[in-house]
């Protein structure tokens, strides 16, 4: 099986609402215009049929004319709402795994990498959280390894208190000295 074939998304709805809002986003507008447009089409063809019936006319090549510009239409419209789709389907799916991904991190997961398909949008947004979950992983790296000083006191066995060094009487009479440094 190719690689295209493995990362290929078997469901084309992925996250309804999002997905919802971006094809009426995307289609609705342009969908609208081109049934605007047809109905203008229909309507002038119409008072042109009307116009040359009244004047006994015969326009054989109005009605295919029609039926060219509906026809014209209908196509423009469906390839509006499958590329709608198809652009919904390339930005919330890798919007959701980006939420998923928020969500393994927030339970303290940073032992991945995030993975969009070719084609995908937001990539840039992937890419950036990968390399903020790197940096988490070093910084986590970084605060569990003991440092290098950490690992030499480890090793050495506490000296025991000396019974002759007592700092107290020796500040006191240090000071009253008046030795540099105490006041």
């Amino acid at each position: 099986m190719t690689e295209q074939a493995r990362e290929r998304r078997r469901i084309l709805i992925v996250n309804r609402p999002v997905q919802k809002r971006i094809v009426a986003a995307v289609v609705l507008a342009p969908t609208a215009a081109l049934a605007l447009t047809t109905a203008v089409v229909a309507y002038y063809c119409q008072r042109l049929v009307e116009e040359a019936t009244l004047v006994d006319v015969a326009l054989p090549s109005l009605s295919p004319l029609l039926w060219s510009v509906l026809g014209f239409c209908v196509v423009c419209s469906l390839v509006i709402v499958i590329r709608g789709l198809r652009f919904s389907h390339h930005v919330a799916g890798p919007a959701y795994r980006l939420c998923k991904s928020l969500e393994r991190i927030r339970a303290g997961d940073t032992a991945f990498r995030v993975k969009l398909r070719d084609g995908d949008y937001l990539g840039e947004i992937a890419d950036e959280m990968n390399r903020l979950l790197e940096s988490m992983r070093a910084a986590t790296r970084t605060a569990t390894s003991p440092s290098v000083g950490d690992a030499a006191n480890a090793n050495r066995t506490p000296e025991p208190p000396r019974e002759d060094a007592r700092t107290e009487p020796a500040m006191a009479t240090a000071g009253a000295r008046g030795e540099p440094g105490f006041s």
